[in-house]
């Protein structure tokens, strides 16, 4: 990956997330964005993972160690994230080199990604979350798990199981597929401003069901 590859990456995600904020991408805009914890941690996770690549490791190190100092999240610069990615500003998240994260992904904050799983072969496993996907506060994605475009991980959920199904809605400890919703509207869907997508015509069934019993 070229440098110009890296500041692309980066204006999309910037771009993504002033575009979810509601503001426009003016200097002032764009300055400021990159002044908040979860921009910067992203910026940041840019920058090392180009320099990893070029083998530049200390620098990449040192730098990840001075942004975690403000941010208080880590995005480990041997993961592998798209473009458009926009993490939330909570501290206290982490990202490990086994995680494969498509384009356009939210992850709001506070959310752990990691192998650290009984029976995994770190050589091996890896997380893989597809495009347009959101994982909520707190949660967690543990062990070589798999989901599929559109996944919706509820707050505090923790993921030990794959979610083949595009628009999957997870939930629960260990969570588990408690609707899907249309991807359509998934990729529409601002994540930071509203709660999450339910299934289309579940809140309708829940009554009806209510009703009979």
């Amino acid at each position: 990956m070229t440098f110009a590859e890296t500041v692309n990456l980066i204006r999309e995600d910037v771009r993504r997330r002033l575009e979810l904020d509601g503001r426009r991408a003016n200097l002032a805009n764009v300055i400021g964005a990159a002044l908040m914890p979860g921009v910067l941690c992203v910026i940041a996770y840019r920058v090392t993972n180009f320099l990893h690549q070029k083998r530049y490791r200390i620098f990449a190190r040192i730098i990840d160690d001075i942004q975690h100092l403000y941010t208080g999240n880590e995005i480990h610069f041997g993961a592998v994230i798209g473009p458009g990615f926009v993490l939330g500003d909570r501290r206290g998240g982490g990202i490990s080199e086994h995680v494969t994260i498509g384009r356009n992904c939210t992850v709001l904050g506070g959310s752990t990604m990691t192998l650290n799983a009984n029976g995994i072969d770190l050589s091996k496993g890896r997380i893989v979350l597809g495009d347009h996907c959101v994982v909520g506060i707190g949660a967690r994605i543990i062990g070589a798990v798999t989901l599929a475009d559109c996944t919706q991980v509820k707050h505090n959920s923790v993921v030990l199981y794959s979610a083949p199904v595009a628009g999957s809605i997870l939930s629960g400890i260990p969570a588990r597929m408690v609707g899907t919703a249309p991807v359509d509207a998934v990729m529409r869907w601002n994540p930071l401003q509203s709660n999450f997508l339910p299934e289309p015509g579940a809140r309708f069934r829940r009554a009806a069901k209510g009703n009979r019993s």
